[in-house]
């Protein structure tokens, strides 16, 4: 389990919550926070992610594996869906195509029908497609790593 910060490509529902655009999971329906990461857990009790489980929260190392997300279940709240980049945190579990993680941040939004509603709210900056396309080139080896050490 390695300990530190990863950046990924994931896919974000945009729900409509209390009257505003949030960013929501495309396959659950933890809506995320505006203003601090999000904390994963686990519906069997231990603390996420775990070996032995397939919880955690997702980020693809590029961009191709998370635009399929673009597409699926919506329901009466969701406004559109987004791609971008999110900065995974405290322990995270690497995987041959990305990794799970305890804590998710937003960092930027790239795709989809509203990123510009959300990323107000947010404070997420919404980068240029050319740029993170570039990002993605750079890091289709091993991902964008900020700092990491193995526990």
């Amino acid at each position: 389990m390695e300990i530190g910060e990863v950046i990924g490509w994931r896919a974000w529902r945009v729900v409509e919550d209390d009257g505003e655009a949030r960013l929501a999971s495309v396959l659950h329906e933890d809506v995320w926070p505006a203003d601090a990461p999000l904390v994963a857990t686990c519906e069997r009790g231990h603390s996420a992610p775990d070996y032995e489980c397939t919880c955690g929260i997702y980020a693809s190392k590029r961009l191709e594996p998370a635009l399929p997300y673009r597409v699926g279940r919506d329901d009466a709240r969701t406004l559109g869906r987004v791609v971008g980049l999110v900065v995974l945190s405290g322990d995270v579990i690497e995987h041959r195509d990305g990794w799970r993680a305890s804590h998710a941040r937003p960092l930027g939004l790239i795709d989809g029908q509203a990123p510009g509603r959300v990323a107000a709210r947010s404070g997420i900056v919404v980068p240029r497609w050319r740029s993170a396309m570039r990002a993605s080139l750079e890091s289709r080896t091993s991902g964008t790593r900020l700092s990491a050490r193995t526990k």
